[in-house]
């Protein structure tokens, strides 16, 4: 019976194991909820249609139109007569030109010669623009990420915080029950029993304190990603290269630096389309109408006729303004250049500021450990002492007060760890779990 017995938990333990959710999938309905997200996917097709249309300009294109102009008169070619003989001549009558009601459609096509390169890096410029969407969107989704894992770990550490509690409360609970009964036969103080209550009573204080700091961080994870986070597996963690593999991956994978990058590369493109406004634009057209009067101004009859040429344009003078118009543009590119120098300066100092703080908690860790250790055998120490009565209930109290701290302290510290590693990630710029799969 006790074999089964023993059989059956451990199936339990394990389909409580199994039916857990992991973090992965958390950060997953995170991204697809994520109002921001969506948008910037949006505004990447946006940009991937736009991109297209700016590719097809560079072909011809065919228009239709039509026109009705009145005129309230009409040219009027006159004639001198024409003499025969001495004497004799035939008078001749002016011929009306052109008509009051003038009509024309036309089908026309035209085709681009020459831009001077502007079209096609208008294309560029908008695949540039899709491309900083990209790391705009990736720059959003490690916000998201961390949030989500923020979030779970301050609930573990809440939770952590709670069991210490529940365990301070109930080493008390037993000690005040111990107390009672000492009290009734005179071994212990009045006072010692009111001090042991009190104690309980702020314990309970902070353990509602907590209830309510739990329940805070469950509502915000369920908004993140709409799921409890009760039901999330307990034993995620976060994963981290060393220190020179970060900065490596930092400098070549960092989704602001490419939005940085995509940056000058848009204002060079600007160059160079700035430049060639200033070129020979060369347009091809032709064109057929139908109109009233047509090409024979003479007669005013419904016609066909076609017509064809090349269009040209070219600025000549406009006050210098290509030169500065340059000029802004290349100033612009030198703002972004310093400003990826400094993000590059403050990312690494703020590196290695993690990875101390990441050596202090471990080191701390440690000194808890030994703590802990030398804690639990200081409260049997004074343990059997207040029993024989050589020290006050007030020691005793503290000494395994102090245990359970040094426990919650403890589970603080691994904790911050995981915190610490997912402060590192997102100042890498680590987007989901993808670099981390190599370790």
């Amino acid at each position: 019976m006790k074999k089964i017995t023993i059989f059956v938990l451990v199936v339990v333990n394990c389909y409580l194991v199994l039916a857990k959710i992991p973090l992965q999938q958390a950060i997953k309905n995170g991204i697809r909820k994520n109002i921001t997200i969506q948008n910037n996917l949006l505004e990447q097709k946006s940009l991937k249609l736009e991109k297209k249309n700016r590719d097809m300009q560079k072909w011809f294109a065919l228009h239709m139109g039509g026109s009705y102009v009145f005129k309230s008169q009409q040219m009027e070619i006159t004639f001198s007569d024409v003499q025969i003989n001495e004497g004799i001549s035939i008078p001749m009558e002016p011929i009306i030109v052109g008509a009051k009601h003038n009509y024309d459609l036309k089908l026309a096509i035209t085709q681009p010669l020459f831009t001077g390169n502007i079209l096609p890096n208008q294309a560029k410029l908008k695949h540039i623009q899709f491309e900083m969407e990209k790391n705009n969107t990736r720059l959003n989704t490690i916000e998201i990420i961390t949030r989500i894992k923020m979030s779970y770990f301050s609930y573990r550490r809440l939770v952590s915080k709670l069991d210490s509690l529940k365990a301070l409360l109930k080493s008390l609970t037993l000690h005040h029950k111990k107390l009672k009964d000492f009290y009734q036969e005179d071994l212990v103080k009045k006072s010692d029993l009111l001090e042991t209550e009190s104690r309980i009573q702020e314990q309970l204080l902070n353990l509602e304190e907590i209830r309510k700091l739990i329940s805070q961080e469950k509502i915000y994870f369920k908004f993140l990603c709409d799921l409890n986070v009760e039901d999330i597996n307990e034993d995620y963690r976060e994963k981290i290269k060393t220190h020179r593999e970060l900065v490596s991956y930092f400098k070549q994978n960092h989704p602001f630096l490419g939005f940085l990058n995509n940056q000058i590369q848009l204002f060079q493109i600007q160059k160079k389309i700035t430049s060639g406004e200033y070129l020979p634009q060369l347009v091809g057209f032709a064109e057929i109408h139908y109109g009233r009067p047509g090409i024979d101004y003479f007669s005013n009859d419904w016609s066909f006729y076609f017509q064809g040429g090349v269009s040209f344009d070219l600025k000549l003078f406009n006050w210098n303004q290509r030169k500065r118009n340059l000029k802004i543009l290349n100033y612009s590119v030198e703002k972004v250049k310093n400003k990826k120098k400094n993000f590059n300066q403050e990312a690494e100092q703020h590196l290695s500021q993690l990875f101390e703080a990441k050596k202090s908690a471990e080191n701390r860790l440690e000194i808890i450990e030994n703590l802990i250790r030398t804690s639990r055998e200081e409260i049997e120490l004074k343990k059997e002492l207040f029993q024989e009565q050589q020290i006050s209930n007030k020691d005793y109290l503290a000494s395994f007060t102090a245990t359970e701290r040094y426990i919650s302290m403890e589970k603080e510290y691994q904790l911050q760890v995981e915190i610490i590693k997912v402060n590192i990630n997102k100042l890498i710029g680590i987007l989901h779990d993808r670099f981390q799969e190599e370790i």
